[in-house]
């Protein structure tokens, strides 16, 4: 039976399938069984079982929660860019943001779960100490079977939880609102022998600009007006400041080409070859890093 890595240098887990994989690299929670069939994964995809928890407790009670913390006001939020002492002069066509789209907080609250994140905010977990035990799981990377033997501890079963088992975790967070997923293509190269095709696993680049400007904590670590920074002398402005790719020659004359009110997106492209066998088999990975020049780079 064929078996897949998945291609993180870091994961030593290996799946039934090229979906599976895919699943994995998308999943939110911690790995999966590397044993899981084919049908198995197709449960975790469609069991709506837990997509939908309780309201209230078994004593007919509705929990109550704290109020979730107000976002940062401007004055907590670190400035864009060091730029004192410096003159700067934006682009003329300045971009113009259209009304009619949602950032995340406002689909959340358009989602069908809207209702229930009113009196939880927590949701689709059933309160604060769920969530803490779910987070936990999360970052500690365990495989399902340790979780599921986590989750059977007989302390662990004194303080019941919403989910009894990585399948029932899986669910909750299969509900939790989507970011990018990852997705695959396999091809073979013309005039290579290969033994199997190779499988390229990525994520879509519209998709996760998108995803960026939704985020409204990342509303104030955007440059989206190209612009120049010039010395302050006391006679006026002196010699150009070159500092982030937005404040460069390319992105200014680049802007001018642009219709009104339109902005653009610089790509950053990075690779590196990576290990992921060594003495057995000799197999490696060239991971294609991407990220867009628009982000101010200490906030990244």
């Amino acid at each position: 039976m064929a078996s897949f890595n998945c291609p993180n240098s870091a994961c030593n887990l290996t799946f039934p399938s090229i979906e599976a994989v895919q699943l994995h690299l998308s999943s939110r929670d911690a790995p999966v069984d590397s044993n899981a069939n084919d049908s198995e994964w197709e449960e975790l995809i469609d069991d709506d079982h837990y997509a939908h928890p309780p309201d209230f407790y078994d004593d007919g009670e509705r929990p109550t929660f704290p109020e979730p913390a107000s976002p940062p006001s401007p004055q907590e939020i670190p400035p864009v860019a060091s730029q004192v002492g410096l003159h700067r002069i934006n682009h003329p066509n300045a971009p113009i943001a259209k009304p009619g789209g949602h950032n995340l907080l406002e689909a959340m609250d358009l989602d069908r779960y809207a209702l229930e994140r009113q009196t939880n905010p927590y949701y689709p977990f059933a309160s604060k100490m769920d969530w803490d035990v779910a987070h936990f799981i999360h970052d500690t990377s365990l495989t399902q079977q340790q979780i599921d033997r986590f989750l059977r501890l007989d302390y662990v079963r004194s303080h019941p939880l919403l989910f009894r088992s990585a399948r029932d975790l899986r669910s909750c967070v299969e509900s939790l609102p989507q970011v990018p997923r990852w997705k695959h293509d396999t091809f073979e190269l013309p005039g290579y022998r290969m033994k199997v095709p190779m499988t390229l696993y990525y994520c879509d680049g519209v998709e996760v600009a998108q995803h960026l400007f939704a985020n409204p904590i990342s509303k104030h670590c955007l440059e989206l007006c190209p612009y120049r920074l010039h010395e302050r002398t006391p006679t006026g402005l002196g010699g150009r400041v070159f500092g982030e790719f937005i404040s460069a020659n390319f992105a200014w004359e680049y802007q001018s080409q642009l219709r009104p009110g339109a902005c653009f997106l610089g790509i950053i492209l990075a690779s590196d070859k990576t290990p992921l066998t060594i003495g057995t088999g000799g197999k490696e990975m060239h991971p294609v890093l991407l990220s867009i020049a628009n982000i101010v780079p200490a906030s990244e």
